[in-house]
């Protein structure tokens, strides 16, 4: 298991880390030519969208990875059922969002013209269709495939954004563009995928799969939403209390130190399908309490030398005039690390079907992230906000390890204190590794 899990591991994280690098170009492409006000303006229509998504997806994406991994339904029929359920969340979400737009679209987005925002709209079917027919692949454990997607929109969108920056024609409406026209290859690819690893599809609507999925994913809906928002309400919060530059510095920081999460998500993506299939809790509880300790250990190797080149990092990628981010990219690369433990044991508890685990303790988090910024943006500004996520990453890892060690027998401690035989287990792989290559 160790083996074929560090395998799968190495190739997801080296194919993260390249969409990562196309990511990163393309931000330091749009950054440059928009300006901190521009780049915020952006980032906050872009973030629209995916704020609906995540509120109308209940969860049926986890859903859809623990129905077919404990062998419950055939992916043929849950690819079915995410193709009726896409239309069903799309034609409700739609509405929604224009209304938002229409009647609070001010209060919520300040500084954000309403035009962009009904645009945005246009990304709600595509992200929807995107995450749901891509975890296909996670429940199957098909990640050369999964991995090319996120490969192929993020180069789509660097190409996009290269084409349009001649003439000074990148500007936020045209980014947003870019943006949604780079997901449609990216779905059609990610569907005939999908269909082609799942056997193809089982038509019909299957009432009794939505009534099992909305049975896991109500319990692990909450968890998701609190997650997101927990990521993102800094974003919100910085521009009602100060504008959208403040956002778009903020936001260009964010993306640099979510590059150090690439270990930790890609490690958590390939383990959760494999906890929920292993018939031996106990042996999967060792294994999770290994990796989430190597997670920790490889982060913080990576962020450590990290926080010395912090500002000229920002103004290299960026330009000066975002230079006032480098404190807050120092505060989310220390929060980077939590966040990385943190989503080891909470996919590792979601995947034995306690997913109301991971709902409690975002729930508290999001709460301690909120009030966090409305105390310390009016003092610190940009700086503030990365504090105050950064805080809440340190409390979800602490309070998720101890609610592992009491579901699991496994010590608390042994999430992050290394153990007696782990380099000879690193050793290992690397042999093993080394003969299959």
């Amino acid at each position: 298991m160790a083996g074929i899990f560090a395998r799968d591991t190495a190739v997801t994280t080296a194919a993260r880390v390249a969409s990562a690098l196309l990511n990163l170009a393309a931000a330091a492409v749009v950054a440059r030519a928009l300006g901190p006000e521009g780049q915020g303006v952006y980032s906050l229509a872009a973030l629209f969208p995916a704020l609906l998504v995540v509120f109308n997806n209940m969860a049926f994406n986890s859903a859809a990875v623990y129905l077919i991994a404990t062998r419950r339904y055939t992916p043929g029929t849950a690819l079915a059922q995410m193709l009726y359920f896409t239309a069903l969340a799309s034609a409700v979400t739609l509405p929604l969002g224009w209304a938002l737009v229409k009647f609070w679209g001010g209060a919520l987005f300040p500084g954000v013209d309403p035009a962009l925002l009904y645009l945005a709209l246009a990304l709600v079917p595509l992200l929807l269709a995107t995450d749901l027919f891509s975890h296909i692949l996670i429940a199957l454990q098909k990640l050369i495939s999964y991995n090319i997607l996120s490969l192929l929109q993020s180069g789509l969108f660097l190409l996009f954004a290269l084409a349009l920056l001649p003439g000074s024609r990148l500007s936020p409406k045209t980014t947003l563009l870019a943006y949604a026209v780079s997901f449609v290859p990216a779905v059609i690819f990610i569907y005939t995928r999908a269909a082609k690893q799942a056997g193809g599809i089982t038509p019909g609507f299957r009432p009794d799969y939505f009534r099992d999925a909305f049975a896991y994913g109500l319990k692990v809906y909450l968890g998701s939403v609190f997650s997101f928002v927990d990521y993102r309400v800094n974003m919100l919060l910085l521009n009602l209390f100060l504008n959208p530059a403040a956002t778009g510095i903020y936001y260009a920081a964010l993306r640099l130190a979510e590059g150090v999460w690439l270990v930790s998500s890609s490690a958590s993506t390939v383990l959760f399908p494999r906890v929920a299939s292993d018939p031996d809790p106990a042996s999967s509880a060792r294994f999770t309490a290994l990796v989430c300790r190597t997670v920790l250990l490889s982060t913080t190797a990576i962020v450590l030398p990290l926080l010395l080149f912090c500002r000229p990092v920002m103004t290299l990628l960026y330009s000066e005039s975002f230079a006032p981010g480098a404190a807050a990219l120092a505060v989310l690369l220390a929060g980077a690390v939590a966040i990385g433990g943190w989503r080891i044991l909470a996919n590792d508890l979601s995947a034995r079907g306690k997913p109301m685990i991971y709902t409690r303790v975002t729930g508290i988090s999001i709460l301690m992230n909120i009030t966090l910024n409305i105390v310390l943006i009016p003092f610190w500004g940009v700086t503030g906000a990365a504090v105050a996520v950064s805080l809440s990453y340190f409390f979800r890892y602490l309070l998720t390890a101890w609610y592992y060690a009491r579901e699991t027998g496994q010590p608390a401690t042994s999430t992050f204190i290394p153990q007696r035989g782990d380099w000879d287990t690193y050793i290992a792989l690397c042999h093993s590794l080394r003969k299959k290559a």
